[in-house]
């Protein structure tokens, strides 16, 4: 039976009779999809609507308890035995407490909420309730409106405090103990009012401050936005500058701070008398302001705002031409802030302020807050007892016509630092950063030098920056006060005599982003200072030393200044002489190509190594040991496309414990520090010094030597088992300081030539054969008469030919003399990658040293340096250790293990800083051609340095820096020219015994005395 057709209309549409009941069906089902959809978007919009105000909420709540602080620190100080001496000082501080709830509370917000974004109304900030003449009242805290005082975050205090039990918050009251040090009120009521200058300072800025941001925001943005304004403004760590402690400068805390800080050479003076009102013409420019912003890391900048503290003439944008904000008005306000919460590393700059400005600006209110951030930071953050002193002390502020305060009690100075200090002021910034912004140079340009540490932002003033500075500062801050290098008392003072040598190049010079020159320096002054000490013990003799910045420098690639018979280590004779020890021909691009940084599998950098000898290296990655393609590119790519078969990891694993080749993962420095290798060694020093703990052996005097020189290391025998270049420069400088080396090599086997010319300057160096036997009785007799022996091998290599430090100790226990056994390797004498060989290029690759080169040239990859930094620092390091040892083997006895790394130097390298934004974008301007990528190695990197030098630094081809001397090359009565000591002494000569001379020389053996 067949199904009757629909009847269609004339419009062919179906019956209505038939589809009506379909119809109503489907616009049910779609009512109903609707009614759902819309409750899901109400829930929806509830849900946010909740977020945010909580959000809201939160930011109220921060806002509220960043102002409790203050009354906090009011409150701390009026219930202080002393301030009851003074009820003026008493009566200010209950004004400055109301003021600051009245800031915070509920009805100085509740203005806020009148103004929304159409209205233009200016807010109005409730005014100050000042102490009532009629009834004679003074406010209290008790008396006002409720607002919860809690202020949460653990400060350091000392142990000793008597701040009370509860560690973890900010006490309510503390006790100022006028017993300790007898302590006369006067110098406690002074350092009562230096407290209160600091608050009434901060408050006085906020409420200009904040009216300022009120009225600036309300008109373009929500409540929310405001909120986050003010919490920013308000929050510790950002940037707000105020003034310091009234209107003029008519008291002696900023009268002595200005006549400190303006005395600096600028075109135009600073002088504490100008009128408010009256603004001079300063030359800024948008881009330096742009770094400075960034260098601080201040957060989100908006566009709009850049240009207002940049002076665009063009106004805010053409949605804002109803109220255009000038320069002016905002330089005034001194406040950067946000529109939303958020991270950025770069604010945004149209191409309308990328141009110099010259925009108008109070001096007085740059004064103010110049005296404001030398006051309030100087010294940063981590203050314990001695930290209202060292304020006032790093200030040149001399409070009141008192003297320092060393004898302020531990609560005292706690309390008033902690509270007045690091909660409400910014510890990151050194002293006169505004000035930096205001003063220009000779041509009317800007200062470009400044400098970010960047563990504790802390933004330095590269105009009072030089390399000699820093270089004493690492020298007496750092080296000197590391317990764990047990330097002894006769060193540091002797350290006080160290000079350096002002003729030097002051500024930085090497384009590199970590402080090579002033590390170096500093290490050269700390050997300095081990020599004269051990001279003084020696001779009798006190001198001085001038350690010189430029030399120093120039030994971080001394080989490159090197000439033999007045020919560079560039010249071909000279490279066929020294290539005799290529015995691999790892100078062929393919091979010496498999040691560089190769791009993995997994979108990772790995620094593979081919050591001499690449051979391992190249069958790791299926590739033939040689090859002869058309250029270093071609090689470059190929070697690329195989290592990216691999993730990093596999090839870390199987480079080094399967190949027993050296190789690393490019890590970040905060990547390190996180490997189970950096948490390993992240406690030791620069060197460890362990005494052997076989029986101890007694004191061995210096030996009695006859010298017009006075050497400290005079009769010293070294015995030197090392090659490459950290290993070969620590017996260098032993026998620059007068100790008789002699070098144990093997002629059969590769070594660095180019380095070997230079590093076997002053030495001896006899052809010995370990795996004979004939070999190893050579070795032993020196060993038997040696004082140290100096071991450069892949770890465990000496052990397994029976020559390691627990037989080489035996050995001085037998003789009844101690002895020092030296190691020095790459990743250090701890951790999963102690056993591991490596190289300078695998240190700064898994350290982190090559992502700072790479992040330099703003390339997000790393870049290898373009000089053998850790290995050359490593040497001066090896050397101090040892001499060290040497001199506790003088004093008590025993025999010594020295330990060193490359990691060590890179680790202590790294947490010096980095050079400023400025600083280094200074010195890419000066190196444009010394921008490299990850896969170029110092063959393809080190002719660009050497042709660039004369140019960019003439200074360092000072004819003084360089020495001659009789050479054993392969050419009789040739002269070596090679780059000097940087240590010059009133006494003491430093000089080499002889010039360098070729492997196998001389016989094992020590020389006729």
């Amino acid at each position: 039976m067949g199904t009757e057709p629909l009847k269609q209309s004339r419009n062919h549409g179906p019956r209505k009779d038939v589809v009506g009941a379909s119809d109503s069906s489907s616009a049910r089902a779609r009512r109903e999809r609707n009614r759902q959809a819309q409750h899901v978007f109400r829930i929806r919009k509830q849900a946010e609507q909740l977020e945010r105000d909580q959000h809201i909420q939160n930011l109220e709540a921060e806002v509220e308890q960043i102002g409790s602080a203050f009354c906090d620190l009011v409150d701390a100080i009026l219930q202080s035995e002393y301030a009851r001496l003074d009820e003026n000082l008493m009566r200010k501080l209950r004004v400055t407490a109301r003021r600051v709830v009245l800031l915070a509370n509920d009805k100085a917000e509740g203005s806020l909420d009148t103004v929304r974004s159409g209205e233009t109304k200016e807010p109005t900030l409730a005014e100050p309730i000042e102490n009532s003449k009629a009834t004679g009242a003074v406010p209290s805290i008790a008396d006002t409106s409720a607002l919860d005082v809690q202020v949460h975050g653990h400060h350091p205090y000392d142990e000793s405090n008597t701040l009370g039990a509860d560690m973890d918050g900010l006490p309510s009251r503390v006790q100022l103990d006028g017993t300790d040090g007898g302590l006369s009120n006067r110098i406690i009521q002074a350092t009562l009012r230096y407290a209160y200058t600091i608050l009434l300072g901060q408050l006085d800025a906020l409420s200009e401050s904040l009216k300022q941001t009120f009225q600036f925001t309300l008109r373009y943005f929500s409540r929310e936005q405001v909120l986050l304004n003010i919490q920013w403004a308000l929050g510790p760590g950002n940037w707000i500058l105020p003034k310091l402690a009234s209107t003029d400068f008519n008291n002696p805390v900023a009268e002595d701070a200005i006549k400190h800080l303006s005395a600096r050479k600028s075109r135009q003076a600073l002088y504490p008398g100008a009128d408010p009102n009256r603004r001079t013409e300063i030359i800024l420019n948008a881009n330096e302001i742009e770094d400075y912003i960034i260098s601080r890391m201040v957060g989100y900048v908006d566009e709009n705002i850049m240009e207002l503290m940049a002076g665009n003439d063009s106004g805010p944008g053409p949605e804002r031409q109803a109220k255009s904000h000038s320069s002016r008005d905002f330089i005034d306000c001194d406040i950067f802030f946000p529109v939303e919460r958020q991270q950025t590393r770069r604010a945004s700059l149209s191409s309308s302020s990328q141009r110099q400005r010259t925009i108008l600006i109070s001096q007085s209110r740059l004064l103010e807050n110049i005296v404001y951030i030398s006051v309030g930071t100087a010294g940063g953050p981590g203050f314990r007892t001695d930290a209202l002193e060292r304020v006032i002390a790093l200030s040149a502020i001399n409070p009141y016509g008192e003297p320092s305060l060393p004898q302020m009690s531990t609560s005292a100075a706690s309390s008033l630092t902690n509270y007045a200090t690091v909660k409400f002021l910014d510890p990151g910034v050194d002293r006169t950063v505004v000035s930096l912004l205001v003063e220009t140079d000779a041509h009317g340009n800007p200062h470009r030098e400044s400098a970010l540490i960047p563990e504790k932002c802390r933004f330095r003033e590269m105009r009072d920056y030089t390399i000699q500075k820093e270089a004493s500062r690492i020298l007496h801050e750092v080296l000197l006060k590391d317990e764990r290098l047990g330097i002894p008392d006769e060193v540091k003072e002797a350290a006080s005599r160290i000079v350096f040598d002002e003729s030097a190049v002051r500024t930085p010079f090497l384009p590199a982003p970590v402080k090579c020159t002033e590390s170096s320096t500093a290490l050269w002054a700390l050997l300095a200072t081990f020599g004269s000490a051990i001279a003084k013990q020696r001779y009798g003799l006190q001198q001085k030393a001038v350690v010189n910045s430029d030399v120093a420098t120039m030994f971080l690639f001394s080989f490159l200044f090197l000439t033999v018979g007045g020919k560079p280590t560039s010249d071909p004779e000279i490279i066929k002489r020294y290539s005799i020890y290529d015995t691999k021909q790892q100078m062929t691009p393919w091979r010496r190509l498999t040691t560089t940084v190769y791009p993995t599998k997994d979108g990772r950098y790995f620094h593979l190594h081919g050591g001499m000898d690449s051979t391992k290296s190249l069958l790791m990655l299926g590739l033939p040991s040689h090859e002869t393609p058309p250029d270093e590119m071609e090689v470059i790519k190929r070697i690329s496309e195989r290592v990216q078969r691999f993730d990093a990891d596999w090839l870390d694993v199987e480079a080094n414990e399967h190949w027993r080749q050296a190789g690393g993962i490019c890590l970040t420095p905060e990547e390190f520090q996180a490997s189970e290798q950096g948490k390993a060694i992240a406690n030791d020093g620069l060197y460890l010094i362990e005494e052997s703990s076989s029986d101890r052996l007694p004191p061995v005097p210096w030996p009695e030597v006859k010298t017009e020189t006075f050497r400290p290391l005079e009769g010293i025998k070294f015995v030197d088992i090392t090659r490459a270049i950290a290993g070969p420069t620590i017996a260098r400088l032993a026998a620059l300081l007068g100790a008789t080396v002699v070098r144990v090599s093997n002629t059969e086997l590769p070594d660095l030539g180019i380095v070997l010319f230079e590093s076997n300057l002053g030495k001896r160096d006899a052809h010995v054969d370990l795996k004979t036997e004939e070999g190893r009785r050579a070795l032993l007799n020196l060993i038997e008469d040696a004082d140290v022996v100096l071991d450069g091998y892949r770890p465990g290599v000496l052990e397994r030919l029976g020559f390691g430090p627990t037989f080489v100790h035996a050995v001085a226990k037998k003789r009844g003399k101690g002895i020092v056994y030296a190691r020095e390797n790459c990743h250090g004498w701890k951790g999963p990658w102690r056993h591991r060989s490596g190289w300078q290029q695998v240190s700064d690759a898994v350290t982190g040293i090559g992502w700072l080169f790479g992040r330099m040239w703003d390339l997000d990859e790393p870049v290898m340096p373009f000089l053998p930094n850790s290995d050359f620092q490593t040497g001066i390091v090896g050397c101090v250790a040892i001499m060290n040892a040497l001199d506790r083997r003088a004093r008590s006895g025993g025999s010594y293990l020295v330990s060193t790394s490359l990691n060590q130097l890179n680790r202590f390298l790294i947490s010096l800083g980095t050079h400023g934004p400025e600083t280094q974008r200074a010195l890419r301007e000066r190196w444009p051609d010394m921008k490299f990528r990850y896969y170029d190695d110092l063959h393809r990197q080190m002719p660009v340095l050497r042709a660039s030098l004369p140019e960019r630094v003439p200074e360092l081809l000072n004819p003084k820096y360089f020495m001659s001397l009789k050479a054993e090359l392969g050419v009789p009565e040739e002269t070596m020219t090679f780059v000097g000591p940087a240590v010059s002494y009133e006494t003491t000569k430093l000089f080499y015994n002889r010039g360098s001379c070729l492997r196998g020389t001389d016989e094992p053996e020590w020389p006729d005395e």
